[in-house]
């Protein structure tokens, strides 16, 4: 509604940033945390989402004043217009794509990447391994958000997504543990391509007055995926 169309996939990667930096994190964090009072960690992110609330709130009732009166800011809403190739795939397919490639994610990581890497190093190493797949991730985002300014994004997230596979594949016959990174790492970086070309579709298909409803849709389908 506020962002340019040629801004957007960028905007997108950064918005997700949080969610790879978290992911890669999680390991040590745990590790400090333990011992601790489970209702401490419970608080300081509750206090966070609120604060976050209240700030995407601010922004947003100073973007909509800025687009009421007509600022330069507020300009390229016209820009913001999907073209057609980027909103290209019947919405239920693209959707269920994003299911199947939702559950094939959460099988590798939470499921396989753990007896994988114990086949080449130790349990004490599990806390340094696990978030490989999630720098590969934060490497990728940027990037990929710059091949959907240039490529529709469901091409990019059907790509993307057959990077995915074969490299989650080349995990299970990986001979070494470097051979195991760097196929985690590929892994992980075009996870990022699936997930920031399904919400640039979103954004996309639902244009000013349903992208929110859209990439509520792809949350949700991530949600159910983590569920099962």
């Amino acid at each position: 509604r506020h962002v340019a169309k040629p801004r957007q996939p960028v905007l997108l990667a950064l918005s997700l940033l949080g969610l790879g930096v978290a992911n890669a994190i999680s390991p040590y964090l745990g590790l400090q945390l333990r011992g601790i009072d489970p209702r401490i960690p419970f608080v300081f992110s509750s206090v966070a989402l609120a604060l976050v609330t209240l700030g995407l709130v601010a922004v947003e009732h100073r973007l909509a004043r800025e687009r009421a009166s007509g600022s330069p800011s507020a300009a390229g809403d016209g820009a913001a217009a999907a073209r057609a190739d980027d909103a290209s795939g019947p919405a239920p397919v693209v959707i269920f794509a994003a299911l199947f490639a939702a559950l094939a994610f959460q099988v590798h990581v939470f499921i396989d990447s753990a007896p994988l890497y114990l086949r080449f190093a130790a349990q004490e190493q599990m806390p340094s391994l696990s978030p490989v797949f999630w720098i590969g991730f934060n490497l990728g985002l940027l990037p990929l958000s710059l091949a959907t300014k240039r490529w529709s994004a469901t091409r990019v997230l059907g790509a993307s997504a057959g990077v995915a596979a074969a490299a989650a594949a080349s995990a299970t016959l990986a001979p070494t543990l470097t051979t195991l990174i760097a196929t985690q790492l590929l892994a992980g970086a075009a996870w990022a391509g699936v997930i920031v070309a399904a919400f640039a579709w979103a954004v996309a298909r639902g244009g000013v007055g349903h992208a929110g409803a859209f990439a509520g849709a792809i949350s949700s389908v991530l949600a159910l995926a983590t569920l099962l």
